[in-house]
C-alpha cells in the first residue's frame, strides 16, 4: 500500500457560487443555468487539480505493480514525491485520468468543429450564402466550447493529455467544414446535435459515479457545468433544424457521427 506523508503546502480557498439547479432527466444529472452570471461560475482550480491528483494516488496505491507502490516499499515516499511522479509521463493512467484526457480531446475537437463550420460559411458566401443565424450560432457555440477548453487547460496536467490532439483538431475542423459546405445550415445543425448527444452521455458517465461515491465534488461541479452547456447546444441545434430536415440520410449521418465520436473518445483514453 502506498503511504504518503503529506508536506505542509498552502491550499487555495475560493468562494464557489451556485451554478444552477440540479435536475434529473433519464437518470442524468445536469445544471440548468439560472442566469448568464450563474452560467459562468467560478471554480477552484487548485482544488480540482488536488482532487485529480488524490484520485490518481488512491488508484495507484491499489495497484500492486504500480511504480509508486514499489518505491514506497524501499523508502519514505512523501506527498511531494507522489506529486512529482503524478506529473511525469512515465506513470500509469487510471480511470479518471483517461476520462479527463478524453474530455480535453473532446473540447479541443469541439472548438475545431466550429472553426471549420465558420470557414465553410465564409466560403459559401461567394456562391450560396447561409443565413446570418448560422454564423451567429457557430460563433456563440465556439465561444462556449473555448471556455470549456480553458477550464480543462487549468485542471488537466500536460502529462495527462492525449498525444492525438493534432488529429482531433484536424478531424474536428473537417467535421464542421464538410457538412456545412455541402448541406448548409441543416448539415451544421444535424452534426452539432449528434455530437452533443454523445457528449452529454460521455460527461454523465463520469458525473454519476463520482457523485454517488462523493469523490471530487469540485470536479463534479465543473463537469456538470460543461454538460449543461452541451445539453443547451444540442437543444439549440435541434430547434434550428427546419421541418422535414430528418429522414434516412440525416439519421445515418447522425449515427455515423456518434459512432465516430465514441471511437475517438476511446482512442483519447488510451493514447
Amino acid at each position: 500500500m502506498l503511504r504518503l506523508s503529506r508536506a505542509r503546502t498552502p491550499s487555495a480557498q475560493m468562494a464557489c457560487p451556485r451554478d444552477g439547479v440540479l435536475l434529473a432527466r433519464r437518470g442524468y444529472i445536469f445544471a440548468r443555468p439560472l442566469s448568464q452570471a450563474a452560467a459562468q461560475p467560478q471554480f477552484d482550480f487548485p482544488l480540482v487539480r488536488r482532487e485529480l491528483f488524490e484520485a490518481w494516488s488512491r488508484a495507484e496505491a491499489r495497484t500492486v505493480s504500480g511504480r509508486a507502490a514499489r518505491q514506497a516499499t524501499y523508502c519514505n515516499f512523501t506527498y511531494l514525491d507522489a506529486e512529482r511522479l503524478y506529473a511525469s509521463n512515465s506513470v500509469s493512467w487510471h480511470w479518471l485520468d483517461r476520462e479527463m484526457s478524453s474530455n480535453f480531446a473532446g473540447e479541443t475537437g469541439a472548438v475545431a468543429i466550429y472553426h471549420g463550420a465558420l470557414s465553410a460559411i465564409s466560403l459559401r458566401a461567394a456562391f450560396a450564402p447561409l443565413p446570418e443565424t448560422a454564423r451567429t450560432f457557430a460563433a456563440a457555440h465556439m465561444e462556449a466550447e473555448g471556455q470549456h477548453l480553458a477550464l480543462l487547460e487549468n485542471t488537466v496536467p500536460v502529462s495527462k493529455r492525449t498525444r492525438l490532439l493534432p488529429a482531433w483538431r484536424t478531424a474536428g475542423w473537417a467535421l464542421g467544414f464538410l457538412p456545412t459546405l455541402v448541406c448548409g445550415a441543416p448539415g451544421l445543425y444535424r452534426t452539432v446535435a449528434s455530437v452533443e448527444s454523445f457528449v452529454e452521455e460521455h460527461y454523465q458517465q463520469q458525473i454519476i459515479p463520482l457523485s454517488k461515491s462523493g469523490e471530487c465534488p469540485e470536479l463534479v461541479r465543473l463537469l456538470t457545468h460543461c454538460c449543461a452547456d452541451e445539453v443547451h447546444h444540442r437543444e439549440d441545434a435541434l430547434k434550428q433544424l427546419p421541418p422535414g430536415a430528418g429522414g434516412p440520410v440525416a439519421w445515418a449521418w447522425g449515427a455515423l457521427v456518434k459512432t465516430g465520436s465514441r471511437v475517438a473518445a476511446e482512442l483519447a483514453r488510451r493514447i
